[in-house]
């Protein structure tokens, strides 16, 4: 009993894919595997011809590809159960307002507002043009990376509830009365449900 390849799952979640009526057993058989983000997936069969929702005692289904019972026999299912992971990326720079050729320094603060670990998490900042890196450093086990101004710092993993701190150290090369525009991004291989929380934007100034 094969599943295509185009019905994995996106997000974690149950579906049903009707395999006919020639399939008559009622036992229920399953295997499962885990893939390198910790999510498990499931898979057997059922036939039962309730879902939860919306019936309480119906198989149960979420994100599903075929959200009802196809009738037949029996109906297959895929089942991915994935970790409970929220990055949040927060970002700070001082001095404010910075000179001409000062130090500027960059503060991210990553943190997995989640129970289980997020897998190779990676921060992004490209810095912007006025701005020449100097140094980065981070905490938790995080590896700073990059070149020129791209700059990147990866985790094996971060635990949930866990935190990290980044700190970029760059020199202004901006002229006075400039406005420099940072963006940083933290991405993960596990399954993140709110991606709102994973950007940090912050603005500095010249004087003049």
């Amino acid at each position: 009993m094969a599943l295509h390849s185009r019905m994995s799952l996106p997000a974690p979640g149950v579906l049903l894919v009707t395999m006919g009526s020639q399939v008559r057993s009622k036992n229920l058989g399953a295997s499962r595997a885990t893939n390198a983000a910790g999510d498990t997936f499931v898979t057997g069969h059922t036939n039962n011809d309730r879902t939860n929702p919306s019936d309480p005692i119906g198989h149960p289904i979420a994100n599903p590809f075929q959200g009802t019972y196809g009738g037949g026999g029996r109906d297959a299912f895929l089942a991915r159960i994935g970790n409970g992971v929220d990055l949040r990326l927060t970002k700070t720079a001082a001095p404010e307002p910075v000179a001409t050729a000062g130090t500027l320094t960059y503060t991210l603060t990553l943190t997995n507002l989640g129970t289980d670990p997020a897998f190779s998490v990676t921060v992004g900042d490209p810095l912007p043009a006025g701005v020449s890196f100097v140094s980065c450093t981070a905490t938790a086990g995080g590896t700073c990376a990059g070149s020129g101004n791209t700059r990147t710092v990866t985790y094996a993993s971060l635990a949930g509830g866990a935190s990290s701190t980044i700190t970029l150290t760059t020199t202004v090369t901006a002229g006075m009365g400039s406005t420099l525009v940072n963006t940083a991004a933290a991405s993960s291989l596990s399954f993140d449900p709110n991606l709102t929380n994973n950007v940090a934007t912050v603005s500095s100034h010249t004087p003049g």
